[in-house]
C-alpha cells in the first residue's frame, strides 16, 4: 500500500484494538469497530524527541558559566546561573552547535541524539592577548631589567623587550627593576587587543659633599672643581654636588693662602662625604718668590724660571695630574699643546714648601 496505509481484510463485525509502531516514533494505540461496511482509521505517528542538556564551564574552573549563548539547529538558549542550557525536542540525528559569549573564544561541536536525552559539556576559554614591555634608559634598550607583571617575573632581552602571552582582559600593575637603576611602576589595561608599553628607567644618582676646613674651622670661599663643575664652599665649608652616577671623579680644591688639594672620589651606590683639611700655602714665606711662570695665559709652551731642584705638578680642573716631574734647571719649558684649553693649577713642591698658581691655556 502507498501513502502510509495498512489494510487488513476479511474482518467480521466487531471491535478491534490496534498498535502502530516504528523505530524513532511514539507508538500509537487505538481501536476500530466494524459494523456493516469497510472501516478506515487515521493514526498520527509523532517522531520520538529528546532533550539536549549543555553544561557550560570556564576553562580551569569547576563552576558553571552563565550568559553563554548555545545555538543548535537554529535555536539559541542562554546558559543560566549554573551554566545549564537545555534545548528540547530533537529527533535522533546529528546536530551541530556553537557556544559564544563576549570575551570568550566561540566553541563549536556536534551532538548525536540516538534514543535518549543527551548531555554535552562545553568548556569556554577566555580570549587572551600579548603584553610587550620595552625597557630603555631614554637613549638605548636596557637588557636584564626585571619586569614583574601578572604574578610573573621576566628579564628583558638584548632589545630591552619582555613579552607576556595568554593575558586575559583586565587591569594590571607592573614593576620594572634593575640594580643601580630607579625602579618604575605603572598600570596597563588589556581590553580587546595586544598592547605594548614603553618604560624608561634612570640610573640612580648620588651626591658628593665636600667639607673643607683648615684643621680647626670651616673654610668659606674655597673653589671646588669637580665633575667639570666649579662651586664655592659656604659658611660651613661645604660644597655639595648632586646627580652623580657610580664612577671615579677627580677633584681639585683651591683657596688663596692654602695649598691646592686634589684627588679622586669613588662613588659606589651611596652618597659620599669628603672631608678636606687645607694646608696654609708655604709661598707666604717667600720661598718661591723669585719663581716666574710665563706666559699666562699660554698657548702651547710654558716657561718656569728659578725653580730648580723642585717638583712641578700640573693638574687640570678635574683634579687629573697631567704633568709631574723634577725641575733640574733654572729655566724649563713645558709643551702643553696636547692639552685642551682651560684652567690648570701649577704646583711647585720643595721639601715642606708648596706653591700653587693658576695657569690658563687658550687655543
Amino acid at each position: 500500500p502507498m501513502g502510509g496505509e495498512a489494510i487488513f481484510t476479511s474482518k467480521a463485525p466487531g471491535t478491534y484494538s490496534y498498535t502502530a509502531s516504528k523505530a524513532g516514533y511514539i507508538t500509537v494505540n487505538g481501536s476500530v469497530t466494524v459494523v456493516d461496511q469497510n472501516v478506515s482509521d487515521f493514526a498520527e505517528m509523532i517522531p520520538v524527541a529528546y532533550d539536549v542538556f549543555f553544561w557550560v564551564t570556564e576553562e580551569g574552573s569547576p563552576m558553571g558559566l552563565s550568559g553563554v549563548d548555545v545555538t543548535i539547529d537554529g535555536v539559541t538558549m542562554t546558559s543560566d546561573f549554573d551554566g545549564l542550557s537545555v534545548l528540547e525536542g530533537y529527533a535522533p540525528g546529528d546536530y551541530d552547535y556553537s557556544a559564544s559569549k563576549d570575551g570568550y573564544i566561540t566553541q563549536t561541536g556536534t551532538v548525536t541524539v540516538v534514543d535518549q536525552n543527551v548531555q554535552e559539556t562545553i568548556e569556554m576559554s577566555l580570549k587572551t592577548y600579548t603584553a610587550i614591555f620595552v625597557i630603555n634608559d631614554g637613549v638605548k634598550p636596557i637588557e636584564r631589567a626585571k619586569v614583574t607583571f601578572n604574578n610573573m617575573e621576566v628579564n628583558s632581552d638584548v632589545n630591552g623587550e619582555v613579552t607576556f602571552t595568554s593575558v586575559v582582559p583586565g587591569t594590571y600593575d607592573y614593576t620594572v627593576t634593575k640594580f643601580s637603576y630607579v625602579s618604575q611602576t605603572g598600570t596597563v589595561s588589556v581590553i580587546d587587543t595586544n598592547i605594548q608599553e614603553s618604560v624608561t628607567i634612570n640610573l640612580k644618582t648620588y651626591s658628593v659633599m665636600f667639607v673643607i676646613n683648615d684643621g680647626e674651622s670651616p673654610v668659606e670661599g674655597a673653589e671646588v672643581s669637580f665633575n667639570s663643575i666649579d662651586k664655592i664652599s659656604d659658611g660651613n665649608g661645604e660644597a655639595n654636588f648632586e646627580g652623580l652616577i657610580p664612577g671615579s671623579y677627580n677633584y681639585i680644591i683651591t683657596m688663596n693662602g692654602f695649598v691646592a688639594e686634589s684627588g679622586i672620589v669613588e662613588v659606589t651606590y651611596a652618597d659620599v662625604d669628603v672631608s678636606i683639611a687645607l694646608i696654609i700655602d708655604a709661598v707666604e714665606d717667600n720661598y718661591f718668590s723669585n719663581v716666574s711662570i710665563y706666559p699666562n695665559p699660554a698657548y702651547a709652551n710654558v716657561n718656569i724660571t728659578n725653580a730648580s731642584n723642585s717638583i712641578i705638578r700640573i693638574v687640570d680642573q678635574n683634579g687629573k695630574v697631567i704633568l709631574e716631574e723634577q725641575i733640574n734647571n733654572d729655566r724649563e719649558t713645558y709643551n702643553l699643546s696636547d692639552n685642551p684649553a682651560g684652567l690648570y693649577h701649577v704646583m711647585l713642591i720643595s721639601g715642606d714648601h708648596v706653591s700653587s698658581t693658576k695657569l690658563l691655556i687658550v687655543r
